[in-house]
């Protein structure tokens, strides 16, 4: 990342900086000079980050230049409380510029946030910034690598490979905690079976001798038994309905056919009768005949005998008679009675003529009936006779006491089975309940196993961080070899020294030259993970000269790896004879005074 030229103007206590980066760049001058100021300024000028009170004291406004080789000019001002930010010319985000130089340099995001700076490494210590290395690092863990780091029961192994990857698989921490998620989850789940169970399993009943398939089995035997029953008892009653419908069928049968008394009329009686109904129909219509006939002439008559009393011709009516028709009205008269009787002795004929038809067909009609009866009986006898045909035997009656005690034989292995499966049930929660136990240690093991402070993880990270450690500790042979370097992961990120005793000293317990020469080494390996090319280091004063020196021979050593080195310190004897080791072509030294 090449710097070619960094403006400020008014940033924080600084009035007024314009110089052009070179290789080595030595900030020289007492403390509170700006030494800091100008480093933070190259920080800013590249991440956007504002640090507190950037604008001078009693300025109404501040800014910084960075002109970055194959990205261009960044420009950024504070005036007014407000804030700009423009790359050659045109106002953009810091966004923008940090896709910028992501695509042309290969710097992340969070590089860019981090700004691999001495200040910047101490800040990350007690955080997890041991999962921000591992974006650096090739990740060859697998789930058989995994298991033969961590210190697990093979339960623990046999569940645990059903969350994880397996080889040859990667598996990432986020792997890790989702399964320690899911671990915890489980555990919750089951954490109140082992009450529920050891309830189930409480009994205090007698032991049952017999299986539920025994009892079942035995249930279905009674049940078919007592269907059979039903079955038996079914027929019998529709057989006593039969056997006693038929048998009321024939007593009805014989009173009606005892009830009956007629007799098959002859066919000479029958045709008697039809023959004197037939004479003594035409007898009553010659009669009624003759009445009509003898009736038709009295009238005639007397109209006449009325006409001889008149001097009216009997013959015509226009004509006088004066003729004596006392001999005629005597002869007629005479001949009225005559007719009058001949109508009486016909009527008398009809009207016993009729009496006697009368009764000949009340005789028919008596005839016809019990000749319907004679039928009738003649038919209710042979369906008599048909009926007694039929062997008719009175159906023996099932015991029906047997459906009733078999019923409370059922009961009473109903009771047995819920003996049975309460015994049962308590005997599956017994052993259920190891099951359950063992799973919930296995969830346990793995919960605490899995965890952010838990062994797996810490595991991962040692392993992938060793490199790391070795690299380090490679160039604490060469500017601090009193000690071997130990980064502790196990409560977020902290180094740890041991001494040639094997001693173990924790960073803060460590001079300030010390931290100075530690913070390089780190910052040193975060720049070469990150391909950062810019090494800043701020407050070199607490080396002395033996120590500067050292780390100055190993910053010369690695000069290929950086565009640009900022060193920080106070005018000092020690100061100036280290960094005269730089080639001066290759110097840039910004003295600063009060």
């Amino acid at each position: 990342m090449q710097i070619n030229k960094l403006a400020l103007k008014n940033f924080k206590g600084v009035e007024s900086v314009d110089f052009s980066p070179s290789k080595f760049n030595v900030l020289i001058g007492p403390n509170g000079t700006g030494k800091t100021t100008i480093l933070e300024a190259v920080k800013c000028g590249i991440n956007g980050k504002t640090p507190a009170d950037h604008v001078k004291a009693g300025e109404l406004g501040a800014s910084i230049n960075l002109d970055i080789d194959n990205v261009g000019v960044v420009e950024r001002k504070w005036a007014g409380g407000k804030s700009s930010t423009r790359l050659n010319g045109k106002t953009t985000t810091q966004k923008s510029i940090t896709e910028m130089i992501q695509a042309q340099l290969g710097f992340t995001p969070t590089t860019t946030n981090i700004m691999s700076s001495s200040e910047v490494v101490e800040n990350m210590f007690g955080k997890d910034f041991s999962a921000y290395l591992l974006d650096f690092l090739r990740n060859d863990m697998d789930f058989d690598k995994l298991v033969a780091l961590c210190d697990m029961s093979d339960d623990a192994a046999n569940e645990l490979a059903m969350q994880l990857p397996a080889a040859p698989d990667i598996i990432t921490l986020e792997d890790i905690e989702d399964a320690h998620a899911y671990y915890r989850d489980a555990r919750t789940t089951i954490k109140s079976e082992p009450n529920q169970l050891q309830a189930r399993a409480q009994y205090e009943g007698v032991i049952p001798t017999r299986s539920l398939a025994d009892v079942d089995n035995e249930v279905q035997t009674i049940n078919r038994e007592i269907g059979s029953l039903t079955t038996e008892k079914k027929n019998y009653e529709a057989n006593n309905r039969l056997y006693e419908q038929t048998a009321r069928q024939i007593t009805d049968l014989e009173a009606r056919i005892a009830g009956i008394k007629a007799k098959k009329p002859t066919g000479t009686e029958i045709k008697a009768v039809e023959d004197l109904i037939f004479v003594s129909q035409k007898s009553v219509t010659h009669c009624s005949g003759e009445i009509t006939k003898w009736q038709s002439e009295l009238v005639r008559l007397r109209e006449i005998l009325i006409r001889l009393g008149t001097s009216v011709c009997p013959i015509s009516k226009k004509l006088v008679c004066t003729t004596d028709k006392t001999s005629i009205k005597s002869e007629l008269e005479a001949y009225i009675k005559t007719v009058e009787t001949s109508v009486t002795e016909s009527v008398k004929t009809r009207d016993t003529t009729e009496k006697e038809l009368a009764l000949a067909i009340e005789h028919q009609k008596v005839l016809t009936r019990d000749s319907a009866d004679y039928e009738l009986k003649e038919t209710l006898v042979k369906q008599l006779e048909g009926l007694k045909k039929v062997k008719l035997e009175k159906p023996k009656e099932p015991d029906s006491g047997l459906i009733s005690k078999k019923t409370l034989h059922l009961k009473e292995l109903e009771k047995e089975r819920e003996i049975i499966a309460r015994y049962n049930d308590s005997e599956e929660a017994k052993k259920k309940a190891v099951l359950v136990a063992a799973r919930l240690a296995v969830y346990e093991e793995l919960v605490t196993l899995l965890s952010p402070k838990g062994g797996a993880r810490k595991k991962v990270l040692e392993h992938h961080i060793a490199p790391l450690q070795m690299y380090c500790n490679t160039k604490m042979e060469k500017i601090l070899p009193k000690y071997s370097m130990s980064m502790d992961i196990s409560n977020g990120f902290n180094i740890m020294l041991a001494d040639e005793f094997g001693n173990m000293i924790s960073y803060d317990a460590l001079s300030n030259g010390e931290k100075i020469r530690i913070l390089y080494i780190l910052t040193d390996m975060l720049n070469a993970l990150n391909n950062f090319k810019i090494l800043i280091l701020d407050n070199l004063d607490g080396l002395d000269e033996e120590s500067l020196m050292a780390l100055v021979e190993v910053i010369m050593e690695n000069k290929d790896d950086y565009d640009h080195i900022f060193l920080a310190s106070v005018n000092s004897t020690e100061a100036k004879k280290a960094f005269g080791l730089f080639p001066k072509a290759d110097t840039n030294e910004i003295s600063l005074s009060a």
